[in-house]
C-alpha cells in the first residue's frame, strides 16, 4: 500500500528459516514521510521503497507503525484494518 508519502505492508510469514520449531506470524509495518521531505516512491516487485533527499545537517522527521496479529490488544485482524487505520 502506498499513497502520498505512506507506504505499508501487511502479511504471514515464518520469523526465521526454522518452520518446523516456528509457527507462521502476520505483521503489518508502515513508513509515514511528510510532504514537506522530497522522495521518490520505488518498488522492485520485493523491495516497496522512499528514497529519501535532503541536505546534510538538514532535520528529518518521519514516523513507523509497526503491529503484529500476536499481540494481546493488537486491533488489526487483517490489512483492511491496518491500512485504514494508517490512512487516518
Amino acid at each position: 500500500m502506498s499513497d502520498k508519502g505512506l507506504i505499508g505492508s501487511w502479511g504471514t510469514n515464518f520469523p526465521v528459516t526454522d518452520t518446523v520449531k516456528y509457527v507462521k506470524q502476520t505483521a503489518g509495518l508502515e513508513l509515514y514521510v511528510p510532504e514537506t521531505i522530497k522522495f521518490k516512491h520505488k518498488e522492485d516487485g520485493i523491495n516497496n521503497l522512499l528514497l529519501l533527499n535532503y541536505k546534510k545537517g538538514e532535520k528529518m522527521r518521519f514516523y513507523i507503525t509497526a503491529a503484529a496479529m500476536k499481540e494481546e490488544k493488537d486491533p488489526f485482524t487483517n490489512s483492511n484494518q491496518f491500512f485504514k487505520y494508517m490512512k487516518e
